[in-house]
């Protein structure tokens, strides 16, 4: 059995890979299910081979950055002339202890998962609503409630976990 490589780790699984997995998967099951249930489906190690090795990492980390640029631009555009506190968290991070940068790694994680997916969800469901057929309209909408709900969720995680992480070890740290 192959070894999972040293530089991935549960966070990276729920940070970068996840997200692509879940919104190539939930694709593939609500809009091409044909690519698996047929008798022309393609073959399940070609298939698993292809999402989880390819397409999975690499839609998974656009996504990603995706929502940090965004993240990004929206607080440029905000503060202007504001990068106090991308240099105030590079500093931090430099000083604090391995237990508690893992903390908030993990927080980091669990917000880029619900944003990543949240948004994947919500592209999947506005694809589903524009191809106007009614049998697709039970799946979009559970869809863009998910996407919704996981928004919802790392909005949470960032206001009530994060930032106030955030805001003890910038104390602390000052």
């Amino acid at each position: 059995m192959a070894e999972i490589p040293s530089f991935l780790n549960r966070l990276d699984f729920i940070e970068t890979l996840l997200p692509g997995y879940v919104s190539i998967v939930t694709y593939v099951v609500v809009f091409a299910p044909e690519l698996l249930f047929s008798a022309k489906a393609i073959s399940f190690d070609i298939f698993s081979s292809v999402v989880f090795l390819v397409a999975g990492p690499a839609l998974g980390l656009t996504l990603s950055q995706l929502h940090r640029a965004l993240l990004s631009s929206y607080s440029k555009i905000r503060h202007s002339s504001d990068t106090r506190y991308l240099k105030k968290y590079a500093r931090i991070r430099l000083k604090m202890a391995t237990d508690e940068r893992n903390e908030l790694d993990e927080i980091e994680a669990l917000y880029d998962f619900g944003v990543s997916t949240g948004m994947a969800l919500l592209v999947l469901a506005v694809y589903g609503f524009l191809r106007f057929t009614s049998s697709l309209f039970l799946q979009s909408s559970a869809m863009a409630l998910g996407g919704i709900l996981l928004l919802i969720g790392a909005y949470l995680q960032w206001a009530e976990a994060y930032s106030p992480i955030m805001e003890q070890l910038a104390a602390k740290y000052k």
